[in-house]
């Protein structure tokens, strides 16, 4: 992949303007679409296949006039009699009901529906169908509320989702503020104001791509208002963070005298192969939404993963599109010229080695790095301390989906809402709806009217507000308003109590097929979905994290420990999110409107975010440490280089995600300040206690145990290049092949097996196009090693192998698609082959080798020791490789190159020579 990368950024980077010119059509194009569809989002929250949701269905099929959008009207007479105004709150009535779309409005005043309370007040309910517009609804609520004389002694007040509106997208100024920080941020590292506004403009091209993509969705299918605002707030935070990563290897390149073009290519290869594992990460984590089970959600982490690959597709395309405009003059102005490539993982042109450090430049990192490494176990436990600290109050964490309890202190739904609560209670504000099938029922509207006094009688009922059959008389519908509000446990624990005695009220009622519904249920039965979703999604987390991190760093116990540490960050950010939404501390200073239980679905949000941001800082962090202990430098050392060369990124990266996360707290929606702000400070703990405090630490305290994983584990995991550490090899290939020419096979020093299980040692081979080369050992193991490994299906264990222009392991799937085994003389070989071996052949395979090399495939013979080819074959063979019975091999170059290496072939074929090891023995059979 991270040859792709290169060639992709080198491209771009020559191509700058019609790289631009690309992205803004496309984004012309897709806010051209959202201005002909126009925003249409929901906050219908269902549970698909929970008892509210289907009932819900049952009433908008059968009784769609009571299963739309529901409001309240409250009358507040100022003189302290009601009564008086009844002609007056009449004529508001007949208003309200000629609203299209609404099917329903209650008489405060008749003795079925009698909500006149202290001779002052008088509440209507308002009901309306599913396709009701909102916005008009509102507005004309609006209007009629409006339109009643201040000097009428009557207030009119109006609530619920009608009067609050269809919801929109929740943006404001304040979000700049990100912006703002994160261009600071760049200005304070980059030191230079042209490199600091690419990030910037990359991250804000894909936020309005990524943006419209999600308003574009919600014309096809339902998305929820919450939506839009999360991927804008995680796209502008990832995307500018991704474009940080590859600007900063990009000026390294340059400051090493690389041309602006292939200095962005190799920044693409290198830190862009990081920027796609990262942001697949997120997007892994963001569908994983899906185990909840309820389509809102999973739609919400799709659209977020959506905006999230847009801006890893830009930070990747237009970052070395500006660098290549930008050219040499975003070269970072104090720089040490150097001739040769260091590929910004600290190591020379081709990762041969580690590359000096320039004096002072790390001395914070150096600092930081050398104090945890004289003081680990202090560093570790004050990391947990902290962590478990912050993680305590998440014992409390209380989940809900916010009401219109939540609005904002001051508008006409909160005061309308708060007037209610205090004077009919708050379980007016969120009635339980329970119906049930009148097929056995002689006495439609007794039996609707038994099963509400039945229900009236149970703990946590204030008032049956109605009890009656449907116009066709096959539902009974009642009506039961609880003594709690909707996020209050007693409300739920009323929905469970009715929904245990079901058997029992259906035999003391006559209805069938009770169910409990409406919104107030079909909420809380998305809150227990997700209670019983949250575990398993946060252990496949985890676990993700663990095999992932096992893969890229060949270790058992830093995926251990980075897991451990991401259990930690998310801890603090439950923790500190319920200190502040539920216990109330600092709510005024970030204006929460209403303390209590948050967002439902919050911990999921964040479990997912954190996760990919956290392994994000993980990456950049230890692959460092990786590669210098790679290089032959201790476990202490290599995690003081590693430290050293990535933690200013880090923390840079870490400050402006923390920006973006803060500005979207103080005006946020009661949805989006919980998720905003547990993600600040997941972010914050994570990427500096975490990250850069406690797993330095527990590198140094682990030595190089923490670099060990099993033999057996290490050879059948599959090999991911996450730090395009498979670019300086394709380069160096790249170079050889220009100085000598192509090759199918090269190998040099190629190792096979384990431990002292060595099956070949030594191997070296260069085998061309239209070349033979015969490898002879009586050992059938060793031969059929060398076949698999040739095929991209067994790993060498040493030395480097490039088969088809691939340097093993990179490259695997081509390697394998290209390359063919022939056991037999007429299996079939693809056409697009470019390598064949064939095993033990006689005389006919080796004819068939021969046609095959002919026709300009590379061909790998393998036989016993002694073996020589026939006549008709001999002259095709390059190369004779011997392994003897300790696995040694040596090469006998048969065209003149240096051993070890076949000399470019000559136009016109040279005579055949005879082959070293024995004498032709007589041809055998096939």
């Amino acid at each position: 992949m991270s040859s792709l990368l290169h060639r992709v950024g080198r491209w771009c980077a020559a191509h700058g303007w019609q790289v631009i010119a690309i992205w803004t059509v496309v984004l012309a194009a897709l806010v051209g679409g959202v201005a002909i569809t126009g925003i249409d989002l929901d906050d219908t929250f269902e549970a698909p296949g929970s008892e509210a949701a289907d009932g819900l269905s049952i009433l908008r099929e059968q009784v769609p006039q009571i299963a739309g959008t529901s409001g309240q009207i409250l009358f507040t007479a100022a003189d302290g009699d009601i009564g008086a105004h009844r002609d007056q709150i009449e004529d508001v009535l007949d208003q309200v009901s000629a609203i299209p779309g609404v099917t329903a409005v209650t008489d405060p005043f008749d003795d079925s529906t009698n909500t006149v309370r202290e001779d002052t007040y008088a509440l209507t309910q308002v009901q309306a169908d599913a396709e009701i517009d909102r916005d008009a609804s509102r507005d004309a609520l609006e209007a009629i509320r409006a339109s009643v004389p201040s000097d009428s002694g009557i207030e009119v007040g109006i609530g619920g989702d009608l009067a609050a509106g269809a919801e929109g997208v929740f943006l404001s100024a304040t979000e700049l503020l990100g912006v703002v920080i994160a261009l600071i941020v760049l200005l304070v590292v980059f030191g230079s104001f042209r490199a600091a506004v690419i990030p910037i403009v990359t991250a804000i091209l894909g936020v309005g791509i990524g943006a419209c993509v999600v308003l574009l969705t919600a014309a096809m299918t339902d998305v929820s208002s919450t939506a839009p605002t999360l991927a804008v707030m995680i796209s502008l935070a990832v995307g500018i963070d991704y474009s940080l990563f590859v600007l900063s290897r990009h000026r390294d390149n340059l400051a090493r005298n690389l041309p602006p073009a292939e200095a962005a290519g190799r920044a693409v290869g290198t830190a862009g192969s990081a920027v796609v594992f990262a942001g697949a990460t997120v997007i892994v984590a963001l569908c994983g939404m899906f185990v909840a089970g309820i389509r809102f959600l999973t739609i919400m982490g799709l659209v977020s993963a959506a905006a999230v690959a847009v801006a890893v597709l830009v930070a990747l395309t237009c970052v070395p599109a500006l660098a290549g405009l930008f050219g040499a003059r975003i070269r970072p102005k104090a720089h040490r010229p150097r001739a040769a490539l260091v590929d910004g993982a600290g190591r020379d042109d081709h990762g041969s080695g580690p590359s000096p450090a320039r004096p002072g430049r790390h001395r914070i990192a150096n600092a930081w790095s050398g104090l945890l490494t004289r003081f680990p176990v202090p560093a570790v436990v004050a990391c947990v301390a902290i962590g478990v600290v912050l993680t305590l109050p998440a014992r409390g964490m209380e989940l809900g989906i916010p009401d219109r309890g939540y609005d904002e202190p001051g508008t006409q739904t909160r005061t309308t809402y708060d007037t209610i609560s205090e004077i009919y209670g708050e379980g007016y504000n969120s009635p339980i709806i329970v119906i049930g099938t009148l097929v056995n029922s002689t006495d439609p509207k007794g039996t609707a009217t038994a099963l509400g006094d039945a229900l009236g009688g149970y703990d946590g009922v204030a008032d049956i507000a109605l009890a009656t059959p449907d116009p066709k008389g096959t539902i009974a519908v009642v009506e039961v308003v609880p003594s709690a509000g909707q996020t209050d446990r007693a409300t739920t624990d009323l929905v469970s109590a009715i929904r245990s005695d079901r058997l029992q009220l259906e035999a003391d009622t006559g209805v069938n097929d009770l169910m409990v519904t409406g919104i107030t249920a079909v909420i809380i039965d998305v809150e227990s979905t997700l209670d019983a979703a949250l575990m398993p999604f946060l252990l496949l987390v985890v676990g993700v994290c663990f095999v992932l991190l096992m893969v890229v760093f060949r270790s058992l116990l830093v995926p251990l420990t980075a897991a451990l540490g991401y259990a930690l960050s998310l801890g603090s950010a439950l923790g500190v999110t319920t200190w502040v939404f539920v216990e109330g501390h600092l709510a005024d200073a970030i204006g929460v409107s209403k303390v209590g239980p948050f967002l439902s679905f919050m911990p999921m949000i964040v479990i997912g975010v954190l996760f990919g941001l956290a392994m994000d800082y993980q990456m950049f962090l230890v692959s460092r440490m990786l590669e210098a202990h790679a290089d032959g430098e201790n476990a202490v050392a290599a995690m003081r280089h590693g430290f050293a060369g990535s933690s200013r990124v880090v923390a840079a990266a870490a400050t402006i995600m923390l920006g973006v996360f803060a500005a979207f707290i103080p005006e946020g929606n009661v949805y989006v300040k919980p998720i905003a702000t547990g993600l600040a400070v997941g972010v914050f703990v994570d990427a500096f206690i975490v990250r850069m405090t406690l797993i330095p630490a527990l590198m140094r305290l682990m030595g190089e145990r923490g670099w060990w994983l099993p033999r057996w584990l290490d050879r059948n995991l599959p090999v991911l290049d996450v730090e395009g550490r498979g670019l300086a090899r394709a380069l160096e290939h790249e170079d050889w092949t220009r100085r000598r020419g192509p090759a199918v096979v090269r190998a040099e020093g190629v190792t096979l097996g384990e431990g002292d299980d060595l099956v070949v040692t030594g191997l070296d081979l260069v085998l061309r196009a239209g070349q033979i080369a015969l490898v002879r050992s009586d050992s059938l193991l060793a031969r059929r090693a060398l076949a698999a490994t040739l095929g991209a299906r067994l790993r060498p264990s040493g030395g480097r192998l490039v088969v088809t222009d691939h340097v093993l392991p990179d490259g695997t799937a081509a390697v394998q698609a290209q390359t063919a085994v022939i056991r037999a003389f007429d299996d079939p070989v693809p056409g697009h082959a470019r390598l064949v071996v064939v095993d033990d052949p006689g005389e006919r395979r080796w004819n068939r080798a021969a046609e095959l090399a002919a026709g300009n495939a590379a061909v790998v013979v393998t036989a016993p020791g002694g073996a020589i080819p026939p006549a008709s074959a001999e002259r095709e063979v390059a190369a004779v490789v011997d392994i003897g019975p300790g696995g040694a091999s040596s090469t006998h170059d048969l065209r003149g190159g240096q051993a070890g290496e076949a000399a470019v072939p000559a136009p016109v074929p040279e005579p055949a020579r005879p082959l070293p090891g024995s004498a032709r023995p007589e041809e055998e059979a096939e």
